[in-house]
Order: C-alpha cells, then structure tokens, then sequence
C-alpha cells in the first residue's frame, strides 16, 4: 500500500481558533466540533468583527466547552453576596479561561452588553480575570456564564494560589531606567565639549557618578549576587563577566572622578549598561513565566476531592482510598469507577475529543475528564505523585539546566576572561594608558556577554518542546534532541505500542463461566499489573469482585508472568503459554489451565502510514515482540515489513540483546512494558505511551498521549530542524565575537558603545531561533 506523505501530514489552520490540524477531508475548515459551533454563532450573531480583531492571533480550541453542563451554583452564591445591601449597583471579580487576545476581549464585552442590566465588564486576558458591574436585581449572571461558554469561554472563581505574583524585576528595572536617563543628561554636555572649568562641571560629574551609584545598589546588587552565589557552587555562570565589567567600569570611574581622569569616567555606561542588563532579563523572567502559565487553564483538575465529604488535597490522595469528582472534573488519578457509569472524555488521553461510557468497575484513567451530571464516586488505584496527570503537569525535565550548554559557556567564559585581561594589560602596559587598557577590558567584557547564547539554546528547546507538546509529545530528557536527530532505526514492541494499550477480549464467555472465587483470582492477578492484556482483564472484570487473601506478595516475571499464593496454599498464575498454544494468556492453578483468553489487536492510529513513512525517509523499522508468531507476522505484513523486520516470542534478555546488536547509536526503541526495561538501557534513545502505572515513563526519553503514532517523522524533523537552528545561532555568535572582539582588541571599541551592541546581537539570535521554528508552527 502506498502512501502519499503530503495527504498524511498536510495541515491547515482551523477557521475559528487558528491552530492547526489535519483535516480528514479537503474541505474541513475546523479543528473540532466546538470551533464550528462558535463559528456558526458568531457570524449568525453579525459578530464577525472578532476575527478582524483576532487577526493571525491563535486561541484555544473549543472542543466540548460550547457542549458541557457546568454548575454554576458557586456564581449564584457571589452574586448574591454582592448584592447584598441597598446599592443599586453590584461589582464581581472572576477568573476567566480561555480569553487570550484583543478579539476575546471585544467578543466578550458585546455578549455582556446584551444582557439586562449589564453596565461594565473589564477583561484581562493576560491575568485570567473578568471585572463585572451591573444593576442589582435585573443582571442574570447564570445566563451571561452559559452564553459564554458557548463562545468557548468559561466563568470560574479565582484561586488565590494564582493571584499574580509580585515582580521583584519591575520595580528595579524602573528605578534603573530613571538612572540611566539621568546619568546620561547629565553626560552629554561633557561629550559636547563642556569646559572642565564650566561653573556647573562639578555637579554634573556629581549627579552622574550618584546616578551610577544608585544604579550598582538597585540593579547592579542583583547580578553581583547571583554571580557570588554561583561562584560559591564552584560554577562559572553568564553573570560574571557583567559583574566584572561593570564593576571595573564603577571602581574605575570613581578613581578617575577623585583623581581627575576625565578619560576613565564611564559612570553614564555604568548606569545605561545596568538598566540594559536587568531590562532584559526582565524580558527574560516574563517570557518564562508565560509559559510556567500555560496549564493554568485546566482548571477542570480539581485541587481536592472528597473523602467522607471533607476535602482531601491530592497530594494526600492514598490509594485505596474512595472520593468523589463533580461534573466535568478531570479524574485525576487511576480509578475504579463505583458508580454505575461514567461517561469520560479522553481529550488528555488521547489528544483528540472522544467520549465514551465506562462501566462499573472499570479503570478511569488519569487525565479523563468526567461528562456526567452528577458526582462520580471513584476508588483510586494510585497516589497523585504516581499518576499520569502529575507528569503530564509537574515541571517538565525542560527546566533543568542544559549540560552541553553548561560546558560551552564555562569554555566561553574563561577565554573572554582571560583575553580580556590579557588585552587590557597589554594596552595598559605597552603604551602607559591605563585608562586604554580599562577601555578595552571593560569593551570586551561586555561586548563578548554571552547573554546571547545563555538564551538562545534554552529558547530553542523551548521551541521545540512547545512543538512537541502540540503533537502530543513531551520530552523529558534534554539530550534527547541531539541523539534523535541522529536516529536511523525505530524498533517498535507490540502489544500497547504498535497497538492501542487496552487490547480488545475475544472469548469473553470463558471469563463469565468461571466461578467467584477464580474470577477473584484473576481480578487480584490481573490488578497488580501494568501489562495491556491485565488492565483489558481488569475493565471486563466485573466491579464487586472481592480480591482474594494472598499469602505472599505477587510476583511479576517480566515476559513470563504473574503468580501469588493464597491463604490455603494454593498457587494462582496468570502466564504465557508455552509452545504453540493460540491463546495469549493461561489462567491456572496450581500448573492446572482454568481458562485461556484471546485478545484481539487494535493498530494505532496512523501506525501503518507512519512506518511507511519512515521507511520512505531512510530509517528501518523493526518489531520486537513477546507474543506469538503468527500475531506479530500478521502485524508486520500490515505494516508492510519484511521478514528480516520483525521477531517474535521474544524474552526481555533477548530483545535487550538484539537492541544491543542493532544499536550503532541509532536506535529509538518504544516501548511500554516492563518487559522492554532491559531493552530501554541499550537503546540509544527511547519513547513510550504515557499510561498510568507505564514503569517506563520516568526512564523513557519523552512519552506521548496520542492515539496514533503520526509524531514520529514530525518528531524527527523537529529536532533536525532545532539542530540547524543552533547551528545557525553558533556561526553568528563566532562571527559576532570574532569581529567584535578583534575590533575590541585594536583600542578602537567605546563601552557605552558595546553596552548597545551586545542587547542588539542577543535580540539578533532570539530572532533567528524564532524564525527557524515560524514555518514548524504553520506546518
């Protein structure tokens, strides 16, 4: 079968919300039925001005928001509260989801002019907040929250957890904006050619030197801190070559200021140079806190739940124990469902908007949003710091330093140090120009600030985490970009990879004609595992099972089995057969078969397309698996691989050995099972589903959410293309630091001058990483 890569991956901008999708046929405008549904109303409502509004501007997909019954019982509450008293007029403040841009804002204001008694409302989308003023009595706020949502926006009350943080940054960057302004009005007359003897020269030099003063105890202190703190760590950080270069430049001016030196006064550079370094890093700080922002709003993940009808924070969540989510909640650890059902969305699952009906006594996943009406009781499986929901939320590996970076600027760093010394003394020295040489340490020090790169790498991660993220990827390990590029052969396992994780019971007669007491069994062998086969036993099982005793601890065999001994000493196992038995599974006990049970395989979505995909871009696929041979054959010639792909019946050691042999630090090896742990360790990088109770998830280079497996050539390309991006970044900095370095070294670079140049050359590489990655996201 062949396949056409531009139909596969072809993408297109959603209508309504700008973010792009593939569309299953040439004409769908829509990433999903909600954007489709607010596009409607908008123009049938002559609000098309949004759009004008919104421009190129990218929103957050509508999904099921415009369609969920959400209990506004809460607002009633505040508004009543509010209205409490004679005024005539009643103000709320809310927390608002979804606003993100000057058409939100417009859009929202005209649905809340529209209804009665609405005199103001105030939006900022930044903050998340919606300021409410309207009459006592004659405004029905219940009606303005649901005719929101169905614009895809949502009403909730504001956590003081997330009340804006105080900018410790603002305040100095302020104050060392008014130095610097005055530090140089009262420089220029000097570069105008003011007299020394001028009546007023005195006090110009007065104000400026106060104005550097100032400067250093504001904006300088914060460097010189960070900078001494690093050094105490025994690490050489970006900080110290500022801290170097203005402090020299300060100590330098005031001996020149009290030994009357005109030409060693750089007090106005002191000043302009500290307000450019803490302007941006306070650039810097924001752009980060941005994206610290960006899972604020799943604001459907409770941050407690209720046990015995108290609250419980999920932190203190204990397995075991049973709580209870209300209407549209995220579940947010494993669960058995109590309840008689539960209908969940999987758009966290499974990256796309899908609702479907769990029976009792079935797992909920981790990150499944709950679309009932009415409060869904639940016994959790897992604690949260060992729940899906909590990786996919708690600060990813991004955040860590980057290692190859950390080697780079500890190599840049001593040899801007020593050159700079170096070419200082020798113009100090060689021609008696102290101030010379002051010139030309304090030019390169600056100019050579390797703010540039410091930022530039980490930027392009982010790039490309982001990008990932959109595909439904995340990344864990930073390294994981430079070894996938290099990546020549994907080795795929089966059963939970290849295949969707909850493969499908065939014979489920043969588990209904089992008596209580074995049905017990299997329930307590089939629990303790994170094996695709186990779990699809675990959700047919039915939910009032009781588990039986145990008297030891069960043991799992990687690749072979499950096995426990109860309280009569009888041995219950769960294992796979042996020879060549048609099953997938053996119940038994005591070595006696109680039951053998067929699954049938689901193929990933995509998967087939992929590995053609692959295949068709240079790299090989393989397929390592556990399970049979005639199953695994089928799966390949699905997939289109030939005999020399794929290998069956194969044990953790032996995989883990042949991974070993194909490796030539090429390998991608995904995985699920404990069963590939040992193949994980000799792969050159690795990927796996992110499931709850995945034991590869915290070993796994990054895990995914998807259905389908459509990321893997985009993944690719990703970090082929963040590879170019840092190789574009590094010419220019050498370039750069060649020549300004060079021109430095000749006497012939001021350091007000490198002050200006060296925020431009850092503004020049961010834009060039942004750049690199503009076309990733239109893509």
């Amino acid at each position: 079968m062949s396949v056409n890569p531009k139909l596969v991956h072809r993408k297109q901008a959603c209508t309504h919300c700008g973010t792009s999708f593939h569309p299953s046929t040439p004409e769908e405008e829509f990433c999903c039925s909600g954007c489709a549904f607010v596009h409607d109303m908008i123009t049938n409502e002559g609000l098309d001005r949004f759009y004008d509004l919104k421009g190129k501007a990218t929103t957050r997909p509508v999904q099921n928001l415009a369609f969920e019954r959400r209990d506004y019982e809460w607002l009633e509450q505040k508004m009543e509260r509010s209205e409490a008293g004679d005024a005539s007029r009643a103000e709320l403040e809310l927390g608002l989801e979804g606003a993100t841009c000057a058409g939100c804002v417009w859009l929202i204001e005209r649905v809340f002019s529209k209804e009665p008694g609405a005199l103001q409302i105030l939006t900022d989308p930044v903050q998340g907040r919606v300021e409410m003023t309207w009459e006592s009595g004659r405004f029905d706020g219940l009606a303005f929250a649901n005719t929101l949502q169905q614009y895809g926006y949502n009403l909730c009350p504001l956590d003081p957890s997330r009340e804006p943080d105080r900018d410790p940054l603002l305040g100095r960057v302020g104050l060392c904006a008014a130095f610097a302004m005055n530090g140089m009005a009262f420089a220029l007359p000097r570069y105008l050619g003011m007299p020394a003897d001028f009546m007023f020269a005195g006090l110009f030099q007065l104000i400026t030197a106060l104005s550097a003063t100032l400067a250093m105890a504001v904006g300088g202190s914060y460097f010189i801190r960070r900078a001494w703190n690093a050094l105490q760590e025994g690490v050489l950080h970006v900080d110290v070559p500022i801290v170097l270069g203005v402090s020299l430049a300060y100590l330098g001016s005031l001996v020149g200021w009290l030994l009357g030196m005109e030409s060693m006064l750089y007090f106005d550079f002191v000043a302009v140079f500290v307000f450019l370094m803490l302007g941006g890093r306070w650039v810097q700080d924001q752009a980060m806190r941005r994206n610290q922002r960006r899972l604020y709003e799943q604001d459907a993940l409770p941050q407690t739940v209720l046990v015995e009808g108290q609250p419980v924070a999920l932190s203190e969540l204990q397995e075991g124990q049973v709580y209870e989510i209300r209407p549209n909640q995220i579940v947010p650890v494993a669960s058995r469902i109590l309840s008689e059902s539960a209908p969940l969305g999987m758009e966290w699952i499974q990256g796309e908007s899908d609702t479907r009906e769990q029976a009792r006594g079935s797992v909920a996943a981790s990150g499944a949003i709950y679309r009932g009406r009415e409060s869904l009781s639940l016994e959790a499986r897992e604690t949260w710091g060992d729940s899906l929901l909590y990786r996919l939320t708690k600060n990813e590996a991004m955040r860590k330093d980057h290692p190859f970076l950390q080697q780079v600027l500890r190599v840049y760093l001593w040899v801007v140090l020593v050159i700079g010394l170096a070419g200082g003394a020798a113009w100090a020295f060689g021609s008696g120009e102290i101030s010379k040489g002051l010139q030309v340490t304090l030019s390169i020090f600056v100019i050579s600030c390797p703010c540039a790169l410091g930022v530039a790498i980490p930027l392009a991660d982010e790039f490309a985490a982001a990008a990932a993220r959109k595909l439904g990827v995340f990344v864990q390990q930073l390294s994981f970009w430079s070894r996938l590029r290099r990546v020549r052969r994907v080795l795929f396992d089966k059963t939970g990879t290849l295949t969707l994780d909850t493969p499908k019971l065939i014979n489920v007669e043969t588990l209904q004609a089992l008596g209580d007491e074995e049905r017990g069994a299997l329930a307590t062998l089939a629990a303790a595992s994170s094996h695709p086969i186990s779990r699809s036993l675990s959700e047919t099982l039915a939910a009032d099972l009781q588990l039986i005793d145990m008297d030891q601890q069960i043991e799992e065999q990687p690749g072979v089995g499950l096995r426990f001994t109860d309280r009569d000493g009888r041995q219950w196992s769960l294992t796979r057969p042996k020879g060549t038995s048609r099953s997938d599974v053996d119940f038994m006990r005591d070595g006696s078969t109680l039951a053998t049970f067929c699954f049938e395989d689901t193929l990933r979505d995509g998967a087939a397309e992929e590995v053609q995909l692959l295949e068709k871009g240079g790299l090989e696929c393989h397929i390592l698996s556990g399970d049979r041979e005639s199953k695994v054959a089928s799966m390949a010639s699905e997939l289109g691989l030939s005999r020399n792909r794929w290998v069956a019946r194969m044990t953790p050691d032996e995989k883990a050995d042949l991974v070993d042999a194909l490796d030539c630090r090429d390998t991608l090896y995904v995985g699920d099972g404990v069963n590939d742990s040992l193949a994980f360790d000799h792969a050159y990088a690795t990927a796996t589903p992110a499931f709850d109770r995945n034991l590869l998830s915290d070993k796994a280079d990054c895990y995914f959410v998807t259905r389908g497996l459509t990321f893997l050539t985009s993944m690719i390309g990703l970090a082929r293309r963040r590879h170019r991006v840092i190789l574009n970044v590094f010419t220019f900095a050498v370039i750069y630091n060649i020549g300004a370095i060079a021109i430095c070294l000749a006497g012939n670079m001021n350091p007000l001058l490198a002050a200006i140049l060296m925020p431009i050359s850092s503004v020049v590489t961010t834009v060039t990483v942004a750049l690199g990655f503009k076309r990733v996201g239109r893509s």
